[in-house]
């Protein structure tokens, strides 16, 4: 049996633009949390709208591109849990969640 390779791809070009422009929205306007003093000067230092007290960060999507822009080649995210496969994708779900306002 011959190897399978190529991409497969489940979303539109369209629905994959508009899951990046609200995830934008999402790190400008609600932010998101760095639980580390070190981390939240550096990303102030770099323009980032820091909430020291609440150790909440929100970011402009200028800056956001930018940094995209700047990915040089492949990388890999390496949580510090050590935990991979699905039990990597529960966890960085669970980072990710935000409860609903009521």
């Amino acid at each position: 049996m011959g190897k399978l390779s190529g991409r497969i791809w489940f979303l539109e070009e369209d629905e994959l633009e508009k899951i990046h422009d609200n995830s934008l929205n999402i790190l400008s306007d609600i932010g998101f949390h760095v639980p580390d003093t070190e981390i939240l000067e550096l990303l102030e230092s770099n323009g980032c709208r820091v909430d020291f007290k609440n150790q909440t960060v929100k970011t402009d999507a200028a800056l956001i591109e930018k940094a995209i822009k700047n990915i040089t080649g492949d990388f890999s995210v390496i949580p510090i849990s050590g935990k991979t496969g699905s039990h990597l994708m529960t966890e960085i779900l669970n980072l990710l969640w935000i409860p609903p306002r009521i």
